[in-house]
């Protein structure tokens, strides 16, 4: 995922120094993502994220930061998931106690 947007900004990169050296680009055409610090044309942003100044992530950086946040989410209900099986478990094995005291 790195070395695909690591690709990504460096033909962002090499775009943005071909427009600036053909004369149709400026300086201000050149941002700045706030997370990975590269210097990108604003094709790279979405409308939300240039509206929001300097505090702005480009694409992939936002594309990083879901995938991360989805793979915690997964791991988070996984964890749940196995508490639930081993309570059910130690209700199997005893009983006369409820899962909810076996937990505690």
């Amino acid at each position: 995922a790195e070395a695909l947007a690591e690709r990504e900004q460096a033909a962002a990169r090499k775009k943005s120094e071909a427009g600036a050296s053909a004369g149709q680009s400026s300086e201000s055409d050149v941002l700045t993502c706030a997370c990975c610090k590269c210097e990108m044309s604003p094709e790279n942003f979405s409308r939300k994220q240039l509206s929001k100044g300097d505090a702005r992530r480009c694409t992939n950086c936002l594309a990083d930061a879901d995938r991360q946040a989805r793979a915690a989410e997964t791991e988070k209900a996984a964890v749940k998931l196995e508490a639930a099986r081993e309570a059910a478990r130690a209700a199997e094995r005893d009983p006369s106690k409820s899962a909810a005291e076996k937990l505690a």
